[in-house]
C-alpha cells in the first residue's frame, strides 16, 4: 500500500520538476498518466480498507486449536502415506525392524510401501535423505531375482518429515506422469 502511495507521489514530483506533463483524466478511464495515478490511489485505498479487517482474522487463526500431530521420523511418514493411501497400499517389509533400527529422528526408514495404480505398482522408500517412487514396470531383474532401478526416481520432496498429504499428492503426480509416458 505504501509503495503504491510512494509510486503515485514520485511520479506526481517527476511532473513537478517538468520531466513529465500529467494530463486531465481521459473521458474513458483509460490509457494516460492521470488514469493510471487514479488507479494506484485506488487501489492504495481498498488496500488499506482490507488491512483493518486482517487483525481480528488473524487473531482468530492464533487462538484456533491445532489437532496435526506432526511426524516425529520418516518412518512415521511412511506409515501415515500408507494410511492415506489405504487399500492401494501396502508396507513390504518388516515393519517391527524398521522400527528397531530408528534411533533418531534422522534415521532413515528401511520400510518399503508398495502403492498400486490401475495397471502399474510402484514402491515409495526414504533413504539417503531422499523420497524415491521406483515402478515395478521399470524395474530390471538380474539371475538371482533382485530388481534394480535406473535413471531419476527422486520425488521433488525431500524433507523427511513432510505433511504425508503433500507426499501422496507428489505421489499421485508423479504415477499420473509416469503412467502417460509410457
Amino acid at each position: 500500500m505504501e509503495n503504491l502511495r510512494l509510486l503515485e507521489q514520485a511520479v506526481r514530483h517527476i511532473a513537478a520538476r517538468g520531466e513529465v506533463s500529467i494530463p486531465a483524466p481521459s473521458d474513458s478511464g483509460e490509457g494516460n498518466l492521470a488514469d493510471a495515478l487514479g488507479r494506484l490511489t485506488g487501489a492504495a485505498d481498498e488496500i488499506q480498507a482490507h488491512l483493518k479487517l486482517l487483525p481480528p482474522a488473524v487473531r482468530a487463526l492464533e487462538i484456533s486449536p491445532c489437532t496435526y500431530r506432526a511426524r516425529q521420523n520418516a518412518h512415521d511418514t511412511v506409515m501415515a502415506v500408507a494410511a492415506l493411501f489405504g487399500d492401494q497400499a501396502k508396507i513390504v517389509t518388516d515393519v517391527e525392524e524398521c522400527r528397531a533400527e530408528q534411533g533418531g529422528a534422522d534415521d532413515f526408514c528401511c520400510c518399503v510401501l508398495e502403492i498400486s495404480s490401475p495397471g502399474e505398482r510402484s514402491f515409495l522408500n526414504f533413504s539417503d535423505s531422499e523420497w524415491s517412487l521406483l515402478r515395478y514396470g521399470a524395474a530390471e531383474t538380474d539371475a538371482q531375482g533382485n530388481m534394480a532401478w535406473t535413471g531419476d526416481n527422486q520425488l521433488d520432496v525431500r524433507d523427511a518429515f513432510v505433511h504425508p498429504h503433500q507426499l501422496v499428492e507428489e505421489i499421485r503426480r508423479t504415477m499420473d506422469r509416469d503412467a502417460s509416458s509410457v
